[in-house]
């Protein structure tokens, strides 16, 4: 490939400028450093964005996994309360603590209110 005479310069050549170092002593930084400098800020930019995402996702698995563990934590609780609101558990459990408070024998009553 034949270079042209406006100052082109072919695939390999500008790759090896850039690694030579040759780039910096040519105009290609000082005419186009608003630009380089536009894009390492959407660099920076895109990085720490990307942090904060992943921070985020993190936090999130963090908080659904409390959740089911409350979750969990309630329905054995609640299990537990409604085995003891049982009356026959009660009346077993203050057996148990030597109280003298006696079930009834006659069953609860209504009122109805007219």
């Amino acid at each position: 490939m034949k270079e042209k005479d406006n100052g082109s310069h072919t695939a390999s050549s500008i790759i090896g400028d850039i690694f030579g170092g040759n780039i910096l002593e040519r105009e290609f930084i000082t005419k186009n450093w608003k630009f380089i400098l536009y894009c390492s800020f959407l660099v920076i930019f895109y990085i720490s964005y990307n942090f904060a995402y992943n921070a985020e996702l993190i936090e999130n698995r963090k908080t659904e996994q409390e959740i089911k563990n409350l979750n969990a934590d309630y329905s054995s609780k609640y299990a537990k309360l409604l085995y003891k609101s049982k009356r026959n558990e009660i009346e077993i459990m203050l057996q148990k603590k030597g109280s003298e408070i006696k079930a009834p024998k006659d069953p609860a009553k209504r009122i109805k209110l007219e």
